[in-house]
């Protein structure tokens, strides 16, 4: 649960004292329930007395407790009223929304739309320019973060070179570290491993995670230096028949991954067929084989070709788009065909690049082509939108469409923060 902490700043300060006065005339001060209770009653004395930055702070607070308990609907009631709430008091461009907009961010890693995450983070960024500073290292190290949270790594090697240029030794270490975990998940060793020296090189032995940071570096060698597994003729065999056959998919993939281990060059096409059909599992798989020495365009070939003989499934096209964007490739066409029809699973990472392309016409076309995504596309073009020319009016537009996305499971709080009846 949620322990409670005051962030810098007088609101913060002020709601906290009226949270610790309720909360010891408390029965029972160490229950959840007298604790919602006392960030409850805190909200109402910042609601009556009616300062802005007061009453936002306290949605802060609660926003804090109820994610933690897991209350995700309430939480996010908590959010947009909070960020509501600084809207009205300072106006929507101002340096106090930085914050907010990053916790929303940090809260919708949870929300099953990846694209939301960056969305938001990218509004923080934009807050920031507009106080006429340049991009700080600390807001795109959060940026990192929050899309490692949200396994995002395709997003993080996009905003990778944003990290270069600057000299601040503690944080610069651990955004290369983010990203050495990341090109480590998909396979990528050997940037893996220079980011972790350049990760290494700037943080100390006490400083935060430096010992994460030394066990991922060695990892990098055990990986290259593990055994290649050489499987006898008759196994070998077996296992075709088994990735080959109509077995049930957990007993296909385990099949799958022992032949990606044990396997031959010329197993990629049977891999892939059947790595086609569990789209999600392609990153595991191709971390295996280009650890064994495989290279990548001889994997990206094999992923093409499954991907033009099953293009009727759209299957293989989303199996070549996750490699494609894992590898720096350019997924787009991969992706517009896996979008195509009725498939809606990979659209935020199609949107995301129709976001970097500043494709408003592409965005409106993938919305009309997938309605139910219509609340989270929305959201990305009002991004757009918002980098394209920042005003008060672009960044209402964006809360709006943040709040119709939550409208259908947001929870229906009153003004104090109590369900509705």
């Amino acid at each position: 649960m949620y322990e409670h902490e005051v962030p810098a700043g007088p609101a913060y300060q002020r709601v906290s004292a009226v949270y610790e006065a309720a909360l010891a005339d408390a029965a029972t001060p160490g229950e959840y329930a007298a604790r919602e209770a006392a960030y409850r009653a805190a909200l109402r004395w910042a609601r009556k007395d009616g300062d802005g930055s007061l009453v936002a702070a306290a949605w802060y607070y609660l926003a804090r407790l109820w994610a933690s308990a897991h209350e995700r609907d309430k939480a996010c009631t908590a959010h947009m009223r909070r960020i509501a709430a600084e809207n009205e008091t300072f106006g929507p461009q101002h340096a106090e929304l930085i914050g907010s907009w990053h916790d929303f961010a940090k809260f919708l890693v949870d929300a099953h739309e990846p694209a939301l995450v960056e969305c938001a983070m990218r509004v923080s960024l934009a807050l920031g320019r507009l106080q006429g500073g340049a991009e700080d290292l600390a807001a795109v190290q959060r940026m990192l973060v929050a899309l490692w949270s949200a396994g995002l790594y395709d997003r993080m090697f996009r905003w990778a070179p944003r990290v270069e240029g600057h000299r601040e030794h503690e944080p610069l270490g651990q955004a290369y570290r983010c990203l050495a975990h990341a090109y480590g998940r998909v396979g990528r060793d050997d940037e893996a491993r220079m980011a972790y020296e350049v990760c290494l090189g700037l943080l100390r032995p006490g400083d935060d995670h430096h010992d994460d940071a030394q066990l991922g570096y060695a990892e990098t060698f055990v990986e290259r230096a593990a055994a290649k597994v050489r499987l006898p003729a008759r196994l070998l065999a077996e296992l075709r028949d088994l990735v080959d056959g109509p077995n049930a998919p957990p007993e296909q993939l385990r099949a799958v991954d022992v032949l990606a281990a044990g396997g031959t060059a010329e197993d990629l096409p049977r891999i892939f067929t059947a790595v086609a059909r569990s789209p999600a599992t392609v990153r595991r798989t191709c971390a295996t084989l280009l650890r064994r020495g495989l290279r990548l365009a001889e994997i990206h070939q094999a992923l093409r070709a499954v991907a033009a003989r099953s293009s009727s499934e759209l299957a293989g096209y989303d199996a070549l788009a996750r490699f494609e964007l894992d590898h720096g490739k350019d997924a787009r066409a991969a992706l517009r065909v896996a979008c195509a029809g009725d498939r809606a699973e990979l659209t935020g990472q199609l949107a995301l690049l129709l976001l970097d392309d500043g494709d408003a016409a592409g965005l409106d076309e993938l919305r009309e082509r997938h309605p139910t995504r219509a609340p989270m596309l929305r959201i990305v073009h009002a991004t757009l939108e918002a980098e394209r020319a920042a005003s008060d009016a672009a960044m209402l537009a964006l809360y709006r469409a943040y709040a119709a996305w939550a409208k259908p499971w947001a929870a229906r709080l009153d003004e104090d923060g109590k369900p509705r009846a």
